[in-house]
């Protein structure tokens, strides 16, 4: 270490630079202001050891000198005699770290800069550490436009395989509510139409987030899309149940963290009804006549158990009757009381807006919901289909 002595007496310059240079530090001496000056620009060691009565300029001009320079030292001892009371109190308010009274013990003198020393390695550990923590913060602003630029990415790759316009069909009437999250775009649903009497419709939640639930989705829903095609007829679409078994076989080979919930129907209206099945999904829910119906569902998530059980069950529809389709996503948010919203409040909205046309019963009832809930609470998108049976509809 660097220590800066500044003494007008030959002799006590001459001693206390002996002791600084046997305790293993670097002795810089000065005999006047002046030159200690020029040394603390030129060098700007880390202690300073300086008498408070030397001609030009003195210790306590000295002292201002080094709070006024931009690497000001560290640590510093201001050196005075006895009955000097008043003159080391300023000493003191001017910056001075330490004080020793003249003549001094050598032994006394040399603790005194051993805690300096100390002090100078704390400061120099926090500094440090500070630096560190302010390239970690650095690092992690980088990382986190990085991950707003991939979880919007994702959403626009996510919104890109909802439906673009309802199914071909004027015997029920279709519509949709989506609202995105911003961290986490995985979530999705679309139509599947499979002949002019039936339209597959299907919604799915994915677990994590991210690119890699934003690329499950992207999957599924070509793979849905496909086979709905007629490209490639080895998915039996025509059976919900047996839907679930063929997904459940090839996602079972993902990443066990990487699952996902699947409600499957067909919306049949020649005999009015919704064949569905259910992988740990929200159960639909059928609005008719003035009441709402919830049917809960238990069956576990597709790639979650490769020997999952999946089974159909069947709704009877009447014109008039609005059908819906929900995603966790509602389940998950909380009011400011740190209470979850329930499929009861859900369907008590709807029913609420029932008189309304769909795609604003749809509107009303998802904006409300975000509105019961605290902000920041929602943990995954905002999916609502609901499907209404138009009058005629059903057999001649």
């Amino acid at each position: 270490m660097k220590v800066l002595v500044a003494e007008d007496d030959p002799a006590t310059l001459s001693r206390i630079c002996s002791l600084v240079q046997s305790w293993g530090h670097q002795c810089l001496p000065a005999r006047d202001g002046t030159t200690a000056s020029k040394l603390l620009r030129r060098h700007h060691p880390g202690l300073v050891i300086t008498d408070g009565m030397m001609p030009t300029p003195d210790g306590l001009s000295l002292l201002k000198q080094i709070q006024d320079q931009p690497l000001r030292p560290t640590y510093v001892i201001f050196l005075t005699g006895k009955g000097r009371a008043s003159h080391l109190d300023e000493a003191m308010e001017s910056g001075a770290d330490d004080f020793l009274r003249q003549p001094f013990d050598p032994e006394e003198l040399r603790v005194r800069v051993r805690a300096g020393a100390r002090i100078l390695d704390q400061q120099h550990e926090l500094e440090t550490a500070n630096a560190e923590l302010a390239m970690a913060y650095l690092k992690l602003h980088v990382a986190k436009g990085r991950l707003r630029s991939e979880l919007e990415a994702s959403a626009e790759i996510q919104e890109s395989f909802l439906p673009a316009e309802p199914p071909p069909t004027r015997q029920a009437t279709f519509a949709w509510y989506h609202r995105a999250c911003a961290t986490h775009s995985g979530d999705t649903f679309n139509f599947v139409p499979l002949d002019r009497d039936r339209v597959g419709l299907f919604m799915a939640s994915f677990s994590g987030e991210g690119v890699g639930s934003t690329l499950m989705s992207a999957h599924l829903s070509l793979t849905m899309n496909r086979h709905g095609a007629h490209d490639d007829p080895s998915l039996p679409l025509e059976n919900p149940a047996a839907v679930a078994h063929w997904l459940n076989d090839r996602f079972s080979y993902f990443d066990r963290l990487r699952y996902f919930t699947l409600l499957y129907g067909i919306l049949d209206f020649r005999d009015l009804t919704f064949r569905f099945t259910s992988a740990a999904h929200p159960g639909p829910m059928l609005l008719s006549h003035g009441r709402t119906r919830l049917f809960k569902v238990t069956p576990p998530a597709v790639g979650l158990h490769k020997d999952a059980q999946f089974r159909n069950r069947r709704l009877r529809l009447h014109p008039g009757d609005r059908l819906f389709v929900y995603n966790p996503g509602f389940l998950e948010m909380e009011n400011a009381l740190g209470e979850s919203f329930t499929e009861d409040e859900l369907a008590g909205l709807l029913l609420e807006e029932a008189l309304a046309p769909l795609h604003v019963t749809l509107q009303r009832a998802g904006e409300q919901a975000l509105a019961w809930a605290k902000p920041g609470a929602l943990r995954r998108d905002l999916c609502l289909v609901g499907v209404e049976v138009n009058t005629g509809s059903g057999p001649a």
